[in-house]
């Protein structure tokens, strides 16, 4: 092979390449799934959530998707709480169990201070989406709520609030989806001193 030849090999190569890293740096962010982080530090607070990610490039689920949390009581004692997703028109997060083993499933967590309490999530059974889908998917949408029962007695009481942290992705109905965040919202189980 000669010079030349090699030369205008190479330069096709650098050529294509370029070609193609400036087709995929165009196209709009249809974000793979990633990994769920369990750590407290990726836990996103709903009252912060817009000030954190405006210094993100790229939209967080927490951008389409408020969590609240309100206590249930039963003889007097807290019995469970009800968390609901608040999530924007047009969004969905996916119902748990998720429709599809890649699919990441919206799931819940009830801590006190940085303890895991214990508690049992009664997931709703999700409503099916077929649009932009090969087969229908079972997702979450607005006012979607999520109801706890929690198994400790006395929990919520003490100088630490509860928290319903919630691990989810936003999609669009059109299948785009955002990075998942994990939410979290404070409940109030005794009234303020």
């Amino acid at each position: 092979m000669s010079r030349n030849n090699l030369f205008v090999i190479v330069a096709i190569v650098v050529v294509l390449a370029s070609g193609v890293y400036g087709y995929l740096s165009s196209q709009p962010a249809n974000l793979p799934m990633t990994e769920r982080a369990d750590s407290a530090a990726d836990v996103t607070d709903n009252s912060a959530s817009r000030a954190q990610n405006a210094s993100s490039a790229l939209p967080q689920s927490a951008d389409y998707v408020k969590v609240g949390a309100s206590p249930r009581s039963a003889n007097g004692a807290l019995s469970g709480i009800d968390v609901t997703l608040d999530i924007a028109r047009g969004w969905h997060v996916n119902a748990n169990p998720a429709s599809m083993e890649f699919l990441i499933p919206t799931t819940l967590k009830v801590v006190q201070g940085k303890q895991p309490v214990e508690a049992v999530v009664n997931y709703p059974r999700g409503h099916l989406l077929k649009e932009g889908f090969d087969k229908p998917i079972a997702v979450y949408s607005d006012d979607t709520v999520l109801s706890v029962t929690l198994h400790v007695p006395g929990a919520g009481r003490g100088p630490d609030n509860l928290q319903a942290i919630v691990n989810l992705q936003a999609c669009n109905d059109m299948g785009r989806c955002l990075i998942p965040s994990k939410i979290s919202s404070v409940v109030v189980t005794e009234p303020a001193q």
